[in-house]
């Protein structure tokens, strides 16, 4: 069952509207949290390997964080912050500021998709018809 599967785009596929509301919802908190831990980090100075170590997380989770492959928990975001000296507070007014640019990128993505989509559809079928025998 495809279900089952990771794959956010499977999912979107066989789920209800409400759940895939919410799975996009979700997919666009990642999106701007790995943004705004990215950049916490770059003004912060510091190695990631030792802001996961001083976060208590390993350097894997913290880069699967980093990635987007991996949600935060909200003990990890305020051990992060701790690690780099910022308010938690601070850290997620970070997250929502970059939320609203994260579902404009999310929506500009779907629609290349589609559009794209429509242009290999218009290829495939001129494809045939230049290929196909004439009548």
């Amino acid at each position: 069952m495809l279900l089952g599967l990771s794959c956010r785009y499977s999912q979107e596929i066989i789920l209800t509207k409400p759940t895939r509301l919410m799975i996009r919802e979700s997919h666009i908190i990642r999106i701007a949290t790995k943004s705004a831990l990215r950049e916490c980090i770059r003004v912060a100075g510091m190695p990631e390997e030792e802001i996961a170590t001083k976060s208590g997380m390993t350097p894997s989770i913290l880069s699967r964080i980093l990635s987007g492959k991996r949600a935060i928990s909200l003990p990890e975001l305020y051990a992060f912050a701790a690690a780099i000296k910022v308010s938690p507070l601070t850290l997620m007014a970070e997250i929502d500021r970059i939320k609203p640019l994260a579902a404009q990128l999310e929506q500009s993505h779907r629609q290349i998709s589609k559009a794209a989509g429509q242009v290999i559809k218009h290829l495939e079928k001129e494809q045939l018809r230049l290929t196909s025998p004439s009548s």
